[in-house]
Order: structure tokens, then C-alpha cells, then sequence
């Protein structure tokens, strides 16, 4: 993480965690020859013990909760999740009319369309945390509320980001295209109570009964908010990186904060066992397979097409790499394995489509290994599908990853796959049956495992049909979403069986 981006932690004081020693075992971890966390550390520090947030006397975040006359320690007010704390006694008092020119400008969204319509029906809310750059995941979150349209639920989001963000503007982009009611809001670091406070009263207003989370800040932040607005708690759990202090303590503390959920998916097979084996219940915790809507995901061009609408050559053999610019992606070793392939394929191009903090040094690197000529950097796109249309081969030179979207919507779009064996990628390909395994080690042999597959055009075809068949079948969006579902029954006591709606019929 960037310490830049990484400060939800500042204001926050936290009993049970000594950050010195956090510290110190990240530093001595990056003294390991591996350049990962040492696991044998992570399993002998101390569990994290129940911890407190306090912050300096400021009602703000309390215009529905409470007056100014509660009780305080040292002029600090008590955090609302400590038993026998603040939250107990607000439950016990008026709850005064709330200030709208303050929520208005602490959460913007489409409040008034929102509670207009459908007030019969449980409201899940999906909350993210993001960064500079939308993610793959985000498809799946801004794709739900259209599939819960026939059902006994409705679904919306809620994105918290920093100021300045570029990401939080392609996913208002993409939500408005969705037709997904979006909520946006200014992510100060949970040492400040605003962002609890309009998170609180957005869960009030739209009488949300399940908060479904997908990062650690949103983790912590239901825990939170769960204490004085009763919902049921659902997380999605796309990684957990460990490899600086930052990403260690976000680590602890959201095994501290998901003890209490109501239920956990994983993207991975792997990550599922790891929350079994660190002692999460297993009847708690399901791995869904994340799935992508081929409707959307679907060639409308040939690739020679594709390649004259961008202005590329036809005679070129196209290798593309749709990523966000960063070390555990890889893309330099996409890099180097393109200039030992141009010896034996002259024609041979690298499409890098994306954009990151790795950008500049990226640039250099081509410029060294003599292809940057050969090497074409688009930038950041939305939407990705005429990218793919132009490709031969889609490369995913990832050193980790859970179950990375490009790779099913390579497929989706009919464009052979080469990727390295990293989190749930052997599954995707079938065991490099539908799609070409590259060693995560070894990247130096790569272009041993290309090279057949640049030469045959025939085998590039027969994968590109497999591969769409294969999403078709076991990845598709409506078959995530009727397992999510299936989760939202549990955690709501739903009994499917007895559901009549025509969605339900069909699942």
C-alpha cells in the first residue's frame, strides 16, 4: 500500500496492538530472500484484543443520535461500539431531527429516486473503499442492482474515496450506465467520526438490512456502524496483502472485525481455507466464484476490424496486457519476455492498456530492452472490450492474484489467455487446459511456452471457443449473483423454496 493513500489508520488509538513491533517484523520481513511476510510471525503475534476509538469532543457526527450532553472520559467521547458505552445510551435517548444541509454535503447520491420507489422491498448496500483506480471487482458490485430487479431485494453502493481520486469518477461512470443508485463519500480515515457519522445516517435513511463490504476499511467501518443501526454483516474478501506494517495491522484488525460477521465470501478456493484454518466457522464462509455478464463482454468486431478503428497493423501479432500498473502485476516482465520473443517474431507488438504508479519506469524499460518502439501504452480505458478485440493473446504476468477479472473477460471476448499460476488462475484455465499456465518463478521460460501458441493461429482459435463455453458455463454473472443471493437468504432467514417471484422460478 501507499503510505500516501494508506492513512485510514491516522486518529486511530487502538489498545492490544503495539505498532513498534508491527513495524519492526515488516521490516525485518523485507530482509527475507522471498520478499514475502514471514507467516511463522504472523501466527505467533498476539491476537488482537478488543480496542477503542476515541476522538476530540465533536458532536458532528451525532445529529440523529444523540445531544451534547453524553457522558466523555478525559474530553474525548467513547466510541459506539464498546459494550456499556456511548451506543447503549444513545439507544436510550430522543433522537433529535437531523441537520440536512450537513448531510448533504457530508454524502451525495440519489436519495430522493431511491426511497421514492420499491419501499417494500430489504435493501442491501454494497460499500467499497477506493483508491486511484477502479478495479475489476467493481463490475460485479454496479452490475447487482439490474439483477436484483425481479427480486425481493434491492441493491445499491456506496463508495468511499479521498479527495482528488481519479477511480470514484469511472465508477459514477459506469453506475450511471448500470442505472445503479450510487452513493459517494469523502473517505477521512476512520480516526474521523464524519465518515462514521454520514455512513450511520446514509444505513438509517435507506433502512439498509444487510451492508455487504469489500475491503478492510468497509469491513471495520460496518463493524462499526452495526453497533447503532441493526443490520446483517456480509464481506466479500477479494486478497489480504501483508507485506508492509500498514497492510499487517489492516490484516489483524480485520480478522478482529469479521469475527462478527454474519457471513464471508471468498474469491478463491485458498483464501476460503485460509479463513477456516485461522478459525472462521466454515458453515460462515463460501467461496463464490466471481463472474463477469457476457452480454457485455462479447465480440462485436474481427480482430482485423478491431485493429483498424485503433490503428493498428493487421499483419501484427498482438500480445495485450490489461492491468493497473503496479509491482505484483508484473507488466515488466511482460516487458522482457517480449523482447526475447521479437528475435523469432519481428511482427511481434506489446498493447499495454492501463495506468499506475509504475508508468514512467515501465516507459524506461522498454526503452532499455530495445522494444519501445514495439511497446504501446493506451493509458487507463473504460470500457476494455475493443482493447481485447485487437489481441492475439491476452498476458497476465501477474506475481499474485485471487481470481483476476481480465482473465475471464479475455475469455468472454474469444481471446486465448497466457497467465501465471497465481491464486485461483489454474482453475480459470482448467488446469491449462483452456489457456497456456506460466510459472510465477521462472518468468525467464516464458517465451519457450508462448512461442506455440504465437505460431499456431489454429490453436489460438479453438482456445478462444473454449473459453468463451467455459465462462458460459461456470462464470457467469447471473451464476454469482443467484449464489449471492443464495447468501442473503441465509443471513435474512429467507426461505428460498417459499419464494414466488419469477426470479426465484427460474433460479
Amino acid at each position: 500500500m501507499d503510505d500516501k493513500k494508506d492513512n485510514w489508520f491516522d486518529g486511530l488509538e487502538i489498545d492490544g496492538f503495539d505498532f513498534n513491533a508491527i513495524r519492526a517484523e515488516s521490516d525485518s520481513a523485507s530482509d527475507n530472500s522471498s520478499g514475502q511476510p514471514s507467516m511463522d510471525s504472523l501466527n505467533d503475534s498476539p491476537k488482537p484484543q478488543p480496542f477503542r476509538l476515541t476522538t476530540d469532543l465533536n458532536h458532528d457526527w451525532l445529529p440523529e443520535h444523540g445531544s451534547t450532553d453524553e457522558p466523555y472520559e478525559g474530553g474525548k467521547v467513547i466510541s459506539p461500539f464498546l459494550p456499556g458505552s456511548l451506543a447503549e445510551h444513545l439507544a436510550e435517548t430522543d433522537q433529535p431531527k437531523a441537520r440536512p444541509s450537513e448531510r448533504a454535503a457530508s454524502i451525495d447520491g440519489p436519495f430522493d429516486s431511491f426511497l421514492a420507489g420499491a419501499s417494500h422491498k430489504q435493501v442491501v448496500l454494497n460499500v467499497r473503499s477506493i483508491g486511484a483506480q477502479s478495479e475489476g471487482s467493481e463490475r460485479l458490485i454496479l452490475n447487482a442492482p439490474r439483477f436484483a430487479e425481479s427480486t425481493y431485494l434491492r441493491i445499491a453502493a456506496a463508495y468511499l474515496h479521498q479527495k482528488g481520486d481519479a477511480g470514484i469518477a469511472g465508477v459514477a461512470s459506469e453506475a450511471k450506465s448500470q442505472d445503479c443508485p450510487l452513493w459517494k463519500a469523502p473517505r477521512r480515515g476512520l480516526g474521523n467520526w464524519r465518515t462514521i457519522g454520514s455512513m450511520a445516517r446514509l444505513c438509517r435513511q435507506l433502512d439498509v438490512a444487510v451492508w455487504h463490504s469489500h475491503d478492510y476499511h468497509s469491513n471495520l467501518l460496518g463493524r462499526l456502524i452495526s453497533r447503532v443501526w441493526k443490520m446483517k454483516l456480509v464481506s466479500t474478501i477479494h486478497h489480504w496483502p501483508r507485506q508492509t506494517w500498514r497492510q499487517r495491522l489492516a490484516f489483524h484488525v480485520d480478522q478482529w472485525g469479521l469475527s462478527r460477521f454474519d457471513h464471508l465470501i471468498t474469491v478463491s478456493p485458498q483464501l476460503r481455507d485460509n479463513l477456516v484454518d485461522r478459525g472462521f466457522d466454515a458453515n460462515r464462509v463460501d467461496f463464490i466464484a466471481t463472474g463477469i455478464d457476457t452480454a457485455q463482454f462479447q465480440r462485436e468486431h474481427d480482430i482485423q476490424q478491431a485493429r483498424i478503428e485503433l490503428g493498428v497493423s493487421p499483419q501484427s501479432l498482438v500480445v495485450g496486457v490489461v492491468a493497473r500498473f503496479t509491482h505484483d502485476k508484473g507488466v515488466d516482465r511482460a516487458i522482457k519476455t517480449i523482447a526475447e520473443l521479437r528475435a523469432k517474431f519481428p511482427n511481434i507488438e506489446l498493447h499495454l492498456v492501463g495506468d499506475g504508479p509504475e508508468y514512467n519506469a515501465l516507459k524506461e524499460l522498454a526503452r532499455q530492452q530495445h522494444v519501445a518502439d514495439r511497446t504501446h501504452f493506451w493509458g487507463w480505458q473504460s470500457p476494455t472490450q475493443r482493447f481485447y478485440e485487437l489481441m492475439d493473446v491476452l498476458l497476465v504476468p501477474s506475481r499474485a492474484e485471487t481470481t483476476p477479472m481480465v482473465v475471464l473477460e479475455a475469455m468472454a471476448m474469444g481471446v486465448p489467455v497466457a497467465a501465471t499460476k497465481v491464486g485461483n488462475v489454474p482453475e480459470l484455465l482448467k488446469g491449462g487446459r483452456r489457456g497456456v499456465l506460466l510459472s510465477n518463478r521462472h518468468h525467464q521460460i516464458w517465451p519457450d511456452h508462448l512461442a506455440p501458441l504465437l505460431i499456431s493461429e489454429s490453436r489460438r482459435q479453438e482456445l478462444a471457443r473454449q473459453g468463451r463455453r467455459r465462462v458460459e458455463k461456470y462464470f457467469s454473472f447471473d451464476r454469482t449473483m443467484h449464489q449471492i443471493m443464495s447468501v442473503y437468504d441465509r443471513v435474512l432467514s429467507i426461505n428460498s423454496t417459499k419464494e414466488a417471484t419469477a426470479w426465484r422460478r427460474a433460479a
